[in-house]
C-alpha cells in the first residue's frame, strides 16, 4: 500500500515537473572519465524519483522478508495461546461436569502451551484430588510452585485446602506454618489454621488464634463464641486430667466475661472444681451462678458436693431456691441429698417423693431406694429401685 502510494506521488511529481518545464526542458550533463551523459532536466529528475522509489520498495521488501521468521513466530505463539485458553476453558468445564480424569488430561496438556500455566496446574491438582490421586495432585502443585514466584502463596494455600479436604491435617498444618514463616497471615491462612486446630483438637493453639479471627471478623461472632466455648471446655477437662487446680482457675479468669456466662462453660468449670476435690469453691461458685437463673445441672451437682460442716447452710440455701423457683425436681432432689447428709430422714423422704412426683428421674428413685432401705422399709425400697430401672430402660429405648 505504501509502495503504490509512493509510485503515484512520483508520477504526479513527474507530470507537474513536465508541465512546469514544458517550454524549456533544461539541460543536464554528467561526465566521469571517458563516460558522459546528456539529458533534459525533466528526464533527469524523473529518473532520480524513479530510482528513489525503486530503492525504497526494495528496502521494504528486504526488511519484510527479514521480519518473516519473527512474524511467523509471533503468529505461532498467538495460535498456541488461543489453543491454551481453549484447553483451559474446556478443562474447567469438564471438571464442573464431573469428568475429572478428562479434565486433568486437558489441563495438563494445556499447561505446556499456556503463557501462565499456574491456573492449569492448580485446577489439575484439584482434578487429581477428586480422583484420590494424591501423588499426582502433589506433582501438579509442585509444578505450579516452580512455574511462578508471584503466585507461590496461592499455590501453598491451595495445597493446604486440598490437604484439609483429604483430612491430612498434619501436612496441612506444616504447609500453613510455612506460609506464616513467609510472612503470610491473610484471612484464608487464618481460617485454614482454625480448621486444622479444631480437627487436631489443639485447643491451646485455637485459643491463641481466636482473638485474631475475632479482630479481623473472619467468622460470625456466634460461631467464634461457639469455638471459644468448645476450646475452653476441653482445656478445663485437660486441667482436670493433669490435676491442675491453679491452672483451672487461671483458665477461668482468662475467659472474657461474655464467655463466663455461657452455660456449657459455667457447668464445665463447676464440674471441674468438683473433679479436683474443690467442693467448697464449687459450692460458692454455683451459688453465685444460681442468683441469676436456675440451671438443673448446677443444682444437681450442688446436691452432690461434699463440704465439711456446711450441709446445714447449703440446705438452707437450697430451700431458699425452692421458695424462689418453686418445686423443681432438680431442686427437690438436691435438697433431699443435703437432708440425707445431715441425717434429716423425714424431710429427705418428703423432698424425694416430691421430686419424683414433679418429674421422675432415675437418680431420685435410686436415692429413695437407699433411703427406704436405711429406714428398714425393704419392700418399698425394692419397688423404688425397680421403678428406677424401668425408667432407665425406657430412656434407653428412646431415640
Amino acid at each position: 500500500m505504501r509502495a503504490a502510494l509512493l509510485i503515484l506521488v512520483v508520477l504526479a511529481a513527474s507530470v507537474v515537473l513536465s508541465l512546469v518545464l514544458h517550454h524549456d526542458n533544461g539541460y543536464v550533463l554528467l561526465s566521469y572519465g571517458h563516460w558522459s551523459l546528456e539529458t533534459s532536466l525533466v528526464v533527469f529528475v524523473a529518473g532520480i524519483l524513479l530510482l528513489y522509489s525503486a530503492w525504497h520498495i526494495a528496502w521494504h521488501l528486504l526488511a519484510g522478508t527479514a521480519a518473516l521468521p519473527g512474524r511467523f513466530g509471533a503468529w505461532r505463539d498467538a495460535r498456541r495461546q488461543r489453543r491454551a485458553r481453549r484447553a483451559l476453558n474446556r478443562g474447567l468445564i469438564q471438571m464442573n461436569e464431573g469428568h475429572w480424569r478428562d479434565a486433568e488430561k486437558t489441563l495438563t496438556q494445556g499447561a505446556e502451551r499456556a503463557e501462565t500455566p499456574l491456573v492449569n496446574y492448580l485446577a489439575a491438582a484439584r482434578a487429581a484430588q477428586l480422583q484420590r490421586a494424591d501423588d499426582r495432585r502433589d506433582l501438579y502443585l509442585r509444578k505450579a510452585y516452580e512455574c511462578t514466584i508471584e503466585g507461590r502463596t496461592a499455590v501453598l494455600i491451595t495445597q493446604a485446602e486440598l490437604q484439609i479436604d483429604h483430612q491430612q491435617y498434619e501436612q496441612a498444618l506444616a504447609t500453613l506454618t510455612n506460609l506464616q514463616e513467609r510472612g503470610s497471615s491473610n484471612a484464608q491462612v487464618l481460617t485454614l489454621l482454625m480448621r486444622c486446630y479444631v480437627a487436631l483438637r489443639d485447643w491451646n493453639q485455637l485459643r491463641r488464634l481466636l482473638p485474631r479471627l475475632r479482630q479481623r471478623h473472619l467468622l460470625p461472632e456466634q460461631r467464634l463464641d461457639e469455638l471459644a466455648a468448645e476450646a475452653y471446655v476441653e482445656l478445663l477437662e485437660s486441667a482436670v486430667r493433669r490435676r491442675d487446680a491453679p491452672g483451672l482457675r487461671s483458665l477461668w479468669r482468662e475467659l472474657p466475661r461474655a464467655l463466663q456466662r455461657r452455660p456449657e462453660l459455667v457447668r464445665g468449670y463447676a464440674r471441674s472444681l468438683h473433679a479436683l476435690d474443690q467442693d467448697a469453691e464449687a459450692a460458692v461458685f454455683i451459688e453465685q451462678q444460681l442468683k441469676r437463673e436456675l440451671d438443673d445441672e448446677l443444682v444437681r451437682l450442688y446436691g452432690e458436693l461434699h463440704t465439711e460442716d456446711d450441709s446445714s447452710r447449703r440446705l438452707t440455701q437450697a430451700e431458699g431456691w425452692i421458695r424462689r423457683y418453686g418445686d423443681q425436681p432438680a431442686l427437690l432432689l438436691a435438697a433431699a441429698r443435703l437432708c440425707m447428709r445431715g441425717e434429716i430422714w423425714g424431710k429427705a423422704r418428703q423432698y424425694l417423693e416430691g421430686s419424683i412426683h414433679n418429674g421422675p428421674v432415675v437418680e431420685a428413685y435410686q436415692e429413695l431406694g437407699r433411703l427406704l432401705r436405711r429406714l428398714g422399709e425393704n419392700d418399698a425400697s425394692h419397688e423404688a429401685f425397680e421403678a428406677g430401672l424401668g425408667l432407665a430402660a425406657a430412656e434407653k429405648k428412646e431415640p
